[in-house]
């Protein structure tokens, strides 16, 4: 919609300018809403079993899969394709159109357009972890949205917090993926502290 009104509004050789302002803009609310959102989503299939019937956790006078929950399941499987599934993939599939591109940014200019709408999310990384935000979003995913499915201080959702965090902090250890060292090293610590966080959760 608002490319849309973008369209009839500026002049013609304003559009390519308005259509990667839009384009990063889309990018940037996709990342500060992605986690929360992610939770919302997820909690409407979080059911609890009493007296083998299922009942809507956030709501127990809601049986689950049945008139309004079933018509909220419908669409948290629409935005579940479209947004938690749909925003990545389409990012993906942009990063990896351009990836020879931003490999060789150092070397060979990169077309305006591109770093205009995608190099917030290349920029920090080295060229060849073009990918390096996507990881960053599936990391919040699971540690917001996918240990919600399960029961609050639960020893599976405290042990997969535990396993997420200590994968992805020994992934950032291992290949440090920020150009600048001081990135590294905050990306590090941040992890250490996620981890020891479940750590002294689950004790």
């Amino acid at each position: 919609l608002a490319w849309w009104i973008a369209q009839r509004r500026v002049a013609p050789e304003q559009k390519k300018v308005m259509k990667s302002r839009l384009v990063k803009t889309t990018a940037l609310l996709t990342f500060l809403m992605y986690p929360g959102l992610g939770v919302k989503i997820f909690n409407v299939f979080k059911c609890m079993e009493i007296e083998d019937e299922l009942y809507f956790v956030a709501d127990f006078s809601q049986r689950c899969f049945r008139d309004k929950h079933l018509t909220l399941t419908l669409f948290a499987v629409l935005f579940l394709f479209l947004y938690i599934v749909g925003m990545p993939a389409m990012l993906w599939r942009r990063l990896y159109r351009h990836r020879v591109e931003i490999k060789q940014r150092f070397t060979t200019p990169i077309h305006p357009h591109v770093e205009a709408r995608f190099g917030h999310l290349y920029g920090p990384y080295e060229p060849t972890f073009w990918y390096g935000e996507l990881i960053e979003m599936g990391k919040k995913l699971l540690l917001t949205a996918g240990l919600s499915m399960f029961a609050q201080d639960s020893v599976i959702q405290l042990l997969l917090g535990i396993l997420i965090s200590f994968a992805h902090l020994m992934y950032m250890m291992k290949k440090q993926p920020f150009l600048e060292n001081l990135d590294d090293l905050l990306s590090q610590c941040s992890g250490i502290q996620i981890f020891f966080f479940h750590l002294a959760v689950s004790l």
